[in-house]
């Protein structure tokens, strides 16, 4: 009764069994009558999506604005004796700097106007030039000869009864220097290296110096300059063996990229992706929630051999995805063309079985 049962319960199928008693060795081929199977070739293609991105580099370099005032003093110092009678004191004449505090360089640069620190100003003061004036700086001459003396000290001494006249240069100059960001030094045009983070030093031809320190953050957003913002291809591959799991790729007349998304980093709320290339990175977000502003590169941070390796790379990924495209194309079509070999041989068999055999 079981036999029956399992014998009832078996699917009927069609087949075609064929002996070539004609050749020494024995080849059993077994055929569907039913069709040929589909051309299933496992071929998965990439995930293809458009996201925005910012593509920005890490920076070695920047530009610092600094501010210069070189304030130059000749005084002569003489004692105004009776009858207006002039002679000559210890340490008349002198030539020496005068101290300069940030303020009063950058009111003398912005409204032209130096003050002297006895009620005196010098006005009309020219940017970017050497601005050279007299004046008395104690005491009073007539144009009859006459003269009064007064007290007047400065840093080599002191004198009653006497005079002073001086001539004093007015140096002021602005400029943009550059700054290196991983030393944290700013390089002046003498070549005098300063402590970023002081924010003034002295330099040897200019005079007092002065810039605005670099704001500090553990971010550190200043070190980074965007290179590309806006639309990008997100390429991801389905396949398990994959080299490049994620790519970023752009084509443009101006800009072309491809680069591959590497382990992730966090930074102040931010998820950067790195890429093959050391100090590329990309930002991977929605337009107005950017890591950091789009301006102008410094040249210094302009890497040749990065942009160049870059486009090697994009060459090396559109070879290998044509490469893989071009071998599934021509497999499909074998296949392709194998399924209707089989499809006439099998109609071939419904019609003529017996030379079906021998075929």
């Amino acid at each position: 009764m079981l036999l029956i049962i399992l014998v009832s319960s078996l699917q009927c199928v069609y087949g075609l069994i064929g002996y070539d008693c004609g050749g020494q060795h024995l080849n059993i081929t077994t055929v569907s009558l039913l069709g040929t199977s589909e051309c299933d070739l496992g071929y998965q293609k990439p995930n293809s999506s458009h996201v925005y991105v910012q593509l920005f580099q890490l920076s070695e370099y920047n530009y610092a604005e600094i501010y210069q005032c070189k304030i130059e003093l000749f005084r002569t110092v003489q004692y105004c004796g009776m009858h207006s009678h002039i002679s000559a004191v210890s340490n008349g004449r002198m030539e020496y700097f005068l101290e300069i505090s940030p303020s009063k360089c950058s009111r003398a640069i912005q409204d032209s106007i130096f003050s002297l620190g006895t009620g005196g100003e010098i006005n009309g003061l020219k940017p970017n030039s050497t601005n050279t004036h007299s004046f008395m700086l104690a005491g009073t001459v007539g144009y009859d000869g006459r003269c009064e003396g007064t007290q007047y000290s400065d840093p080599y001494g002191t004198w009653n009864n006497v005079i002073v006249d001086a001539l004093i240069q007015i140096t002021l100059k602005t400029a943009y220097v550059l700054l290196n960001l991983n030393s944290g030094k700013i390089m002046l045009k003498s070549g005098t290296v300063c402590d970023l983070t002081r924010g003034t030093c002295v330099d040897s031809e200019d005079g007092h110096t002065f810039w605005k320190p670099m704001p500090t953050s553990s971010c550190n957003f200043h070190q980074y300059d965007v290179l590309y913002e806006g639309l990008a291809t997100k390429l991801i591959s389905q396949a398990e063996d994959s080299t490049y799991a994620t790519v970023y790729s752009l084509v443009t007349q101006d800009l072309t990229f491809a680069l591959t998304a590497a382990h992730q980093q966090s930074l102040c709320g931010y998820t950067l992706h790195n890429t093959e290339h050391p100090k590329l990175f990309i930002l991977e977000t929605v337009k107005g929630n950017t890591f950091t502003h789009r301006g102008s590169i410094h040249v210094g941070n302009l890497d040749i051999f990065t942009y160049v390796n870059s486009k090697f790379v994009y060459v090396e990924k559109h070879i290998k995805q044509q490469m893989t495209s071009l071998y599934h194309n021509v497999m499909q079509h074998r296949c392709e063309l194998e399924r209707e070999v089989i499809k006439n041989t099998l109609s071939f068999a419904f019609l003529q079985p017996d030379e079906f055999d021998i075929a």
